[in-house]
């Protein structure tokens, strides 16, 4: 919102907030990775992504601005606060369901397993892998642009 309560004074306030909610969905809950590697010397991967397995981000913000400027002659004074608050959730565990990798079509066949990628919590439960943290920024300001002329233009503040 932008106000002018003079013909020198202005303000300037602005809201701002998001919250997203990020769920990345494997197949289903319960499907590992697979994969088999060709005796051609490719790979084939299959099954729940082991990126997914176990995969949650959300992420909230809040803004908020007051800016009001001052004009003094050939000067601008500005003067504001702002804050910035961050929230995050985030839950990823790659592996949380298993990677299963073959040597080959006939070890896929005979269930003859070549080796296993698996990832956890060190308590076994991949809830428990979850990072939560916040942030908030303040910033206050105090700033004069002196322009003596059409040019050059003088800047000088504090943050």
């Amino acid at each position: 919102m932008f106000s002018d309560w003079s013909d020198n004074l202005s303000s300037e306030v602005k809201i701002g907030s998001k919250d997203v909610k990020n769920r990345q969905k494997s197949i289903d809950s319960n499907t590992p990775d697979f994969g088999i590697f060709t005796d051609a010397g490719g790979f084939i991967g299959a099954g729940g992504d082991r990126f997914r397995h176990t995969n949650e981000l959300d992420n909230e913000a809040d803004l908020i601005k007051l800016k009001f400027d001052y004009l003094a002659g050939d000067h601008t004074i500005t003067a504001g606060w702002e804050q910035e608050k961050h929230t995050v959730r985030n839950l990823f565990l790659p592996f949380s369901k298993a990677q299963y990798n073959f040597f080959g079509f006939d070890a896929l066949q005979n269930r003859e397993v070549g080796f296993v990628l698996y990832g956890n919590s060190n308590t076994g439960n991949p809830l428990d892998a979850e990072a939560n943290f916040s942030l908030t920024v303040d910033s206050f300001y105090l700033q004069d642009e002196w322009a003596p002329s059409d040019s050059p233009t003088v800047k000088f503040g504090l943050r």
